[in-house]
């Protein structure tokens, strides 16, 4: 029982503390009105005192609702990063807070390489994007030449300037560097027939419960949907989801079948994971947030969104064709909001 009050508290910490700075704010004001009133030697209402801290605390607690992390800009459905101009000092500092990935081996995915040091890794028929808002490395890693014939970018700027560098024939004429990913036509002559059967994930969450209705659960499973009527997918299995804080097993290890125009449910099992919960990934991904850290940032760490990817694979009516569907999941620790996002689908056999 103490364990399990102190897992709850953990999970509710973040949150219960800016809701008392949010009550600390109201008071304040109704404090500053009587206050104010004993200064002018006058008597104060009791009920104006309260009115005014119900009045303030709502609107402390409507308002910061509304809190949102900076978006980068658009243009069409992919992001541009916002052009941040840093000192020589700032960016060696960055260098030294890449994110170590090793012996990792990616095929036929699409990689955004800002902020990484890779050490050890392969890269097969990958779409690479660079953006600039942070140093790179590779140690040691291996690229097939569809690799390097594919670099991309979604800053205007660095495309621009890796255009400069091919007229002037410092790059080899073939390399692609384009704003936008591959055309639709290109992926499918990698070997994506048109007619593969599309699978995505379905799960939202939000433990910010309104007055008018009742507090939702983040115990309800994932849905596997067949978006591709007509099509349908075989021997499925959701791949685990691997972090630094632990690993998502998810159940049931394999469907044999899923129709087009169908759904299935998948639930997480974590290590570690409250043993009442059918779904446990609200609790692996609550492992992400670090607040005792030396690098804690509240706009990044608490407001900020952390992507992970559940990758569904499974196969078409053949038998001979294996895909991978990697689906995007978004994750905000403040009121643990949860979304999907993006998703592609990759030919592995």
């Amino acid at each position: 029982m103490r364990g399990w009050l102190k897992e709850q508290w953990h999970q509710i910490r973040g949150n219960a503390k800016y809701d008392l700075v949010r009550l600390a704010g109201a008071t304040m004001i109704a404090m500053a009105y009587a206050l104010l009133q004993k200064i002018r030697h006058l008597s104060f209402d009791w009920y104006v005192l309260g009115i005014l801290f119900l009045i303030s605390a709502f609107s402390f607690f409507y308002f910061s609702r509304g809190i949102k992390k900076i978006a980068p800009s658009k243009v069409g459905e992919h992001l541009i990063p916002l052009p941040v101009v840093r000192t020589m000092e700032e960016w060696t500092e960055l260098g030294g807070k890449l994110t170590i990935v090793t012996n990792r081996k990616f095929e036929y995915v699409e990689e955004v390489v800002d902020g990484k040091a890779y050490v050890n890794c392969t890269f097969t028929h990958v779409n690479t994007f660079y953006d600039g808002t942070a140093p790179v490395s590779f140690s040691n890693c291996t690229f097939d030449a569809d690799t390097i014939s594919h670099f991309h970018t979604h800053s205007p700027g660095i495309a621009q300037w890796m255009e400069t560098l091919r007229t002037l024939g410092i790059f080899r004429p073939d390399l692609k560097h384009a704003i936008n990913p591959l055309p639709e036509t290109e992926i499918a002559s990698r070997g994506i027939p048109e007619n593969t059967p599309e699978l995505i994930i379905d799960y939202h969450y939000l433990d910010d419960a309104t007055w008018s209705k009742p507090s939702p659960s983040p115990d309800k499973p994932l849905i596997v949907k067949n978006v591709t009527e007509g099509k349908n997918a075989f021997n499925v299995l959701i791949r685990p989801l691997i972090t630094e804080e632990g690993t998502a097993q998810f159940i049931p290890q394999l469907v044999s079948c899923v129709k087009g125009g169908d759904e299935v449910e998948f639930n997480a099992r974590v290590d570690g994971g409250y043993a009442g919960d059918t779904n446990q990934l609200l609790t692996l991904l609550q492992k992400s947030y670090k607040e005792n850290v030396p690098d804690y940032n509240v706009a990044k760490d608490l407001f900020g969104e952390k992507s992970f990817t559940v990758t569904i694979e499974y196969e078409d009516s053949s038998g001979k064709n294996r895909y991978v569907a990697e689906c995007e999941i978004t994750y905000r620790k403040w009121h643990n909001e949860m979304h999907t996002g993006k998703h592609r689908i990759r030919k592995i056999i």
